[in-house]
């Protein structure tokens, strides 16, 4: 297995965090994941972090760092995980939660699939896009989400937070993203029922990471409308200034999906 030298610190570290211990098969299973990327990725473009250093240090490690965000139990869902960041990682911290895994992509989906397997994590991979996910059964079920690389936080958004249950938290890197970018899509975030704070993204030790992790917390019910199809899916709602009855209407449109 390629295992990186910091992984036992990272470990201790995130346990210090969390208040919580990552089970004791999680440094095998992420020595095995890194293996089976690498060598998937001789095949085929999953990841561009085909230097093993760089996958620890720009992949692994910084989805493991989100783990302290993330509610202690309850249904995980991550949207768009690609070739397995950040929600394959974090499943390998506690193999028996339950995570939803929801690819799009045929060969990711089909990685992630085999990965579950070969790991022995509680997930589902669901190869369907995720606003029509959103209108399904795990509707208004899960306590977490994470979505990486996705696209701007009101998509991640819009994608998210129907699947959140009351109190369900989204948990989104935005990496170097002016912090300005993500305050102007919180009109839609509200209309979705979310309450946003960005926090410094955290680090482990042996690298830094200077960016913003977005937080929402579901506070109401997402109207049925949400999620939408593109090319309305993500777009911002703008908060509007001025008169009570001008806030009034566009609030009633974005509760319409309008």
């Amino acid at each position: 297995m390629t295992l990186y030298d910091p992984l036992a610190a990272w470990l201790a570290e995130l346990a210090r965090r969390a208040g919580r211990t990552p089970d004791e098969g999680a440094a095998r299973r992420l020595g095995l994941y890194v293996e089976s990327l690498l060598a998937a990725t001789t095949h085929g473009n999953l990841t561009a972090l085909r230097d093993p250093q760089r996958l620890w240090t720009e992949g692994v490690g910084p989805s493991l760092a989100l783990w302290p965000l993330l509610p202690s139990r309850g249904l995980a869902i991550d949207i768009g995980p690609g070739a397995g960041l950040p929600g394959l990682v974090l499943a390998c911290l506690e193999p028996q939660r339950p995570w939803l895994f929801i690819e799009s992509r045929h060969k990711p989906a089909a990685f992630l699939s085999e990965m579950v397997a070969t790991l022995g994590l509680s997930a589902q991979v669901v190869n369907q896009r995720a606003e029509q996910v959103g209108h399904g059964p795990k509707r208004q079920q899960a306590a977490a989400a994470t979505a990486r690389a996705v696209g701007s936080l009101g998509l991640v958004a819009e994608l998210a937070l129907p699947l959140l249950r009351h109190g369900g938290v989204l948990v989104s890197p935005r990496g170097d993203h002016p912090a300005d970018n993500d305050v102007l899509e919180q009109g839609l975030i509200e209309v979705l029922g979310g309450e946003l704070r960005l926090v410094q993204e955290p680090s482990l030790p042996g690298f830094v990471r200077r960016g913003r992790v977005a937080l929402v917390e579901k506070r109401r019910p997402t109207p049925s409308a949400y999620p939408r199809t593109p090319p309305a899916l993500g777009q911002g709602i703008r908060v509007v200034t001025g008169t009570p009855p001008a806030g009034g209407e566009q609030r009633l449109k974005a509760q319409r999906g309008g």
